[in-house]
């Protein structure tokens, strides 16, 4: 099944992590990021795009934000030269403007990144405007307040020689600073209006939801623990605009677990229909399918007590048997 390009998505993500730093925050010395009202765990957006960028950058495709040591400066004069080969700057005024319209499509054209997630690229002598991204991610958040752990680690390896004559070294005051374990909560939005302006494709759309349930597998790190997808929920409009509201389809996924957990067997997920103009699907192992009553639940009158189906929750997340039990 195919993802449409000209219809408004609204998605859930849920992830969890065991042992481990989920995203630290460089202000406070790399403790994992926190709601300073709450106490609730964070992920930051450009964390988890970071994740995905990688992903796709191991499958051939090729991003303007990248790790490599190259100038995004240098990469909109090599594109806008294929636009312009006499290779004129960016001009004041309309007709900079008018200049900026090619050489965005370029840029959009050649990189799969700003395709989906868009990019400033109003710097240097070839600018090519601002351009907006159909995907939109929020920050994620975890479903309770976390409890963060520090830890002390011993240096051996001796990289000046006045600490030949030391057996060891201490990790600095922070040492390794962990969670337990958290299942967090983020949500996302696709627009086909601006799918439209990027020239988003299926193919584009399908590989970032693969790289968004994947990637954890390849950020794989001793101090971000075991991390990985839980889950990826699925609202796909009738209409390019939508016939509710967002909340309304985020909301309708519910993942909830005691604060003292400790793993994800202890989650319950519940997936509650009938949004106006929506069409539920889940994004799994083997694609885009429609979601089924294995990690769902319709909105029904209430049950007799003791039945199976009276709360709606599936323990454990999903119990469909060919889904993998995480990763």
């Amino acid at each position: 099944m195919n993802f449409p390009t000209d219809k408004r998505m609204d998605f859930v993500l849920v992830v969890d992590v065991t042992e481990g730093n989920p995203n630290g925050d460089p202000m406070r010395n790399n403790t994992p990021r926190t709601d300073p009202y709450d106490g609730h765990g964070l992920i930051t957006d450009v964390c988890v795009k970071r994740k995905i960028r990688d992903y796709l950058t191991d499958e051939g495709a090729e991003m303007l934000i990248t790790r490599e040591p190259v100038a995004i400066n240098d990469l909109l004069a090599q594109v806008a030269k294929t636009v312009d080969p006499t290779g004129a700057a960016a001009k004041k005024g309309k007709l900079g403007l008018d200049q900026q319209a090619p050489r965005a499509a370029a840029v959009c054209k050649r990189f799969m990144d700003v395709r989906l997630f868009g990019a400033m690229a109003e710097t240097g002598d070839y600018k090519a405007g601002r351009i907006r991204g159909p995907i939109q991610l929020a920050m994620g958040r975890s479903l309770h307040p976390v409890r963060i752990s520090k830890h002390q680690v011993t240096r051996v390896a001796v990289t000046d020689d006045k600490e030949l004559e030391k057996p060891g070294t201490m990790s600095d005051e922070h040492g390794r600073q962990i969670i337990r374990y958290a299942a967090y909560r983020m949500v996302g939005t696709y627009s086909p209006r601006m799918g439209a302006k990027t020239s988003v494709s299926a193919d584009d759309l399908n590989l970032f939801f693969t790289a968004l349930q994947r990637c954890w597998a390849r950020d794989r790190a001793s101090a971000r623990g075991v991390m990985g997808c839980r889950g990826i929920w699925i609202a796909i409009h009738e209409t390019e605009d939508g016939l509710c509201h967002a909340s309304d389809t985020h909301n309708a996924v519910r993942v909830t677990m005691p604060a003292t957990a400790t793993s994800w067997d202890e989650a319950s997920v519940t997936l509650t229909k009938g949004q106006r103009g929506v069409t539920w699907h889940y994004f799994g192992w083997d694609g885009l399918e429609l979601a089924t009553l294995h990690h769902e639940r319709f909105p029904k009158a209430p049950m007799a007590a003791g039945s199976p189906t009276a709360t709606g929750a599936v323990p454990g997340g999903w119990s469909n048997p060919t889904q993998p039990e995480g990763w």
